[in-house]
């Protein structure tokens, strides 16, 4: 008996250090459960935010491409897609506006938006809507080449991961926390475990736990680790789980699951196993071992079926496919029911054959890493993008990953995850699309500007020019002069509407750049003043240039624009004031950040004045008030191109008017300050021919136009040059070849020649092994009139431009700076 009872109780102590093993086992598998899918929300929410990410750069590229009027538009579509619940566009001078057209400033959603350092995704705050969100941003360089700033928000629920947050029956739930703060950032939707704190770290805090446990935490935070700890919730022992979210700001995914449900099967093991034991003392050895068997039966029973409701909850809440494969056992252990919904293929098929879907996928990288896992020996994570064959005949995108989880030989899974990207890929491919058209329009429109302005400037020249000639005849009639003196000045305002429109369409394009060069504040004021008093005197007007304390005389700047901005409205002001009227200039500095000043120009006249109702319409694009009355005829873009050159400058413009009590305009710039040009100003020195270039130097013009020739030589004649021509390009290389270094002293080339272009002509002759080849001045002498011809001239080794029309006293003062 004693024996017999010795045996009993070995047996005993056997059965429970056996159940125990299981025990901990069991509890080995639930927290092993419990990390694997907080890792897989995780990777989850760094998969989100990186689409998040690229549809931001995809908007970005599309508004980019867009001119200004049309942005808003974009945005707004853009939301309404739901990857963003709000777009702004912030450009480089702090406005811009979100997508339903409202203006950024102090109190909208903008000031919440702190972004950590080395990051594009903010902090999270409530916003606009009170939800809590974040805003992400991504630079934008627009058509101009100004830069601005594209945020998009998105509300933390967009990142809730169904599957990965709630299990366990609804007893274990994950969170994702700022690890900075501890914040809670998105909760499950379970309302018992939204009962917690909005501070993960404060709750510990206040739980009453050990302050070393809570720095574990905060260092294994710090670090960017993962880790577990148990801990005190509200007098609640809790198993804690911490992952971090890549590629984000801090983000965690934290587990709290009751110590007791992980527990809960190890008590029920104990109580049943009491009972087992009570038993074994009234019954034999052979029935102890028989309840022991089943009992252990019953345990993997339940793990079963806990596993199937978990996925099973999981597969009706989530669009993705997931598959579990026993790398140890060699067998699919779990695929998600809706694989039939997305894949076409069922459930139990996947499970008995695997390579079914695999072999549907048209990626070999993935069908050989499909082939390694099935035989337990794929040890890294894989991800493809691929073609799949349907089964019903339709061609999908999917993304496939496989995931290692497990650490060892007996923990040997993989969780193959599928998702339906055909959607995404479609939008990405329309907006691929649109970049196309967009990018053809403009080279199209681009060539068009140019050849147009080729083709008119080439007559042009050709009237101008011979009236020019017709004018400077000592024996022309009086009538006949007042009638060529007529065409001339029609001339001159044709040319000024074909460069309105010309400019007008370049500033929309944003093909115009600004060239910044020092400017010196006095000359430039005096030339303006020149053209604007000569024109006031014509209509006994009194013009007055006020510009009192200027302490900086040199700045940087594109004077060509500048004087365009002023010239159009002082014009404008002498255009529509009457006869003995009076215009006044003001120029005043204010103070602005070290190294810049901002110089204001206020602009007042005596004139007709506008209406109201008008003055909203000022700066549109061919917009006149009153359009032909008397006086008041033009192209109705000045005031246009005013206005965009003074945006794209980063200045501003205000109008105050009202009809018959006249017009102010102010209009303020910024300039950088060149070093050390700080102190009063000199009187400027006006320009002078104070050397002339000597009679008889000879130049060789090159021009296909035989008209142009005629009177380029004629108008050179007058300034005492000697002029010869050559009808292209490569006669020009010819000529300059056969002639003894020195002969010429300049070259004036056309453009657009037959036979050789004057691009190549100059090349040629720089390419020339003799002393004057890389010397001599060549200046281009072109319709071609646009910056990026100015500089294609300079590429090909010019060293200056002159468009057509030309002004051939400017001509003569650039001849001079070359040759002297």
């Amino acid at each position: 008996m004693a024996g017999s009872l010795a045996l009993v109780l070995v047996l005993i102590a056997g059965v429970l250090v056996f159940v125990n093993s299981i025990n901990d086992n069991l509890r080995e598998d639930t927290e092993s459960g419990i990390k694997s899918m907080t890792k897989i929300g995780a990777d989850y929410i760094e998969e989100y935010v990186d689409q998040d990410m690229r549809c931001l750069g995809q908007l970005s590229e599309m508004i980019a491409l867009l001119p200004e009027e049309r942005r808003l538009g974009q945005l707004q579509k853009y939301v309404e897609q739901g990857v963003f619940s709000r777009v702004a566009l912030v450009y480089a001078d702090g406005h811009g506006a979100f997508d339903d057209g409202a203006a950024i400033a102090p109190e909208t959603d903008m000031q919440w938006s702190d972004f950590p350092a080395g990051s594009d995704i903010s902090d999270a705050f409530f916003g606009w809507n009170g939800r809590k969100q974040v805003a992400m941003r991504t630079p934008v360089t627009l058509g101009d080449g100004s830069q601005a700033m594209l945020y998009g928000y998105v509300e933390l629920e967009h990142y809730y991961v169904p599957a990965a947050m709630e299990f366990l029956g609804g007893r274990g739930f994950a969170y994702m926390i700022d690890g900075a703060s501890g914040d809670y950032l998105v909760y499950t939707k379970n309302t018992v475990a939204q009962r917690t704190y909005a501070s993960l770290y404060n709750t510990l805090e206040g739980s009453g736990n050990p302050e070393g446990s809570l720095q574990k935490v905060k260092e294994l935070v710090e670090a960017g680790r993962s880790g577990s700890i148990v801990l005190t919730i509200e007098d609640t022992a809790n198993y804690l789980y911490f992952t971090p979210v890549a590629g984000t700001p801090g983000w965690y995914m934290t587990a709290i699951v009751p110590l007791g449900v992980i527990q809960q099967a190890r008590s029920s093991i104990l109580f049943l196993m009491s009972v087992v034991c009570a038993f074994i003392f009234v019954c034999v050895i052979v029935l102890m071992l028989l309840v022991n068997s089943r009992k252990r039966d019953a345990a993997l029973s339940r793990e079963r079926g806990y596993r199937d409701a978990l996925f099973g909850l999981i597969a009706e809440n989530v669009e993705q496919v997931f598959m579990i494969y026993n790398g140890r056992r060699h067998r699919m252990e779990m695929v998600f029911q809706n694989s039939l919904q997305v894949l076409g293929i069922r459930d139990d098929v996947c499970r008995e054959d695997p390579m079914l879907f695999f072999g549907r996928c048209g990626s070999d990288a993935l069908r050989r890493a499909a082939s390694q896992m099935l035989s337990g020996l794929l040890h890294k994570n894989v991800g493809e993008e691929c073609r799949y064959n349907h089964p019903d005949g339709q061609t999908l995108w999917l993304k496939v990953k496989i995931l290692r989880v497990g650490g060892n030989e007996t923990e040997n899974r993989y969780i193959v995850a599928v998702e339906d990207q055909t959607a995404e890929r479609e939008i990405r491919k329309n907006l691929d699309d649109a970049l196309a058209a967009a990018e053809t329009a403009s080279r199209a429109k681009s060539d068009f500007l140019s050849s147009m302005s080729h083709d008119i400037r080439t007559p042009m020249n050709a009237i101008m020019g011979m009236t020019e000639l017709a004018l400077l005849q000592g024996d022309c009639p009086p009538r006949v002069k007042e009638l060529l003196q007529k065409i001339s000045s029609s001339s001159r305002y044709l040319l000024s509407l074909v460069n309105d429109i010309l400019d007008m369409s370049r500033i929309e394009s944003g093909k115009l750049h600004l060239k910044l060069q020092p400017l010196r504040v006095e000359e430039e004021i005096q030339k303006v003043a020149n053209i604007i008093r000569s024109q006031a005197e014509e209509r006994d007007q009194t013009f007055t240039v006020k510009a009192d304390k200027l302490r900086y005389s040199t700045i940087y700047g594109d004077a060509l624009r500048v004087n365009q901005v002023l010239i159009n409205i002082l014009g404008n002001s002498v255009k529509f004031t009457p006869d003995g009227g009076a215009i006044s200039w003001e120029i005043a500095e204010l103070e602005d950040e070290p190294g810049w000043v901002k110089i204001k120009q206020t602009i007042r006249d005596s004139g007709i004045g506008m209406a109201a109702e008008f003055l909203p319409h000022l700066f549109d694009s061919f917009e006149q008030e009153n359009r032909g009355q008397a006086g008041r005829s033009g192209s109705g873009l000045g005031m246009a191109i005013a206005k965009r050159l003074v945006d794209l400058m980063g200045g501003s413009i205000s109008v105050d008017s009202a009809p018959g009590r006249g017009t102010t305009f102010v209009v303020e710039l910024r300039f950088q300050i060149a070093q050390g040009e700080e102190g009063p100003q000199t009187e400027g020195v006006p320009l002078s021919h104070s050397r002339a270039l000597p009679a008889g130097t000879r130049v060789l013009l090159v021009d296909d136009n035989s008209l142009n020739r005629e009177i380029a030589v004629e108008m050179l004649s007058l300034f005492g040059l000697a002029v010869e021509t050559a009808v292209n390009g490569a006669e020009a290389v010819q000529k300059f070849t056969a002639s003894e270094p020195g002969h010429y002293r300049a070259v004036l080339m056309d453009i657009q020649m037959p036979v050789m272009d004057g691009y190549d002509a100059t090349r040629e002759i720089r390419a020339l092994s003799r002393p004057d080849a890389k010397a001599i001045p060549i200046v281009a002498m072109t319709a071609d009139a646009f910056a990026e011809d100015v500089q294609k001239a300079a590429d090909a080794g010019m060293d200056g431009h002159v468009s057509k029309p030309v002004d051939f006293e400017q001509l003569y003062e650039i001849l001079r700076e070359l040759l002297q």
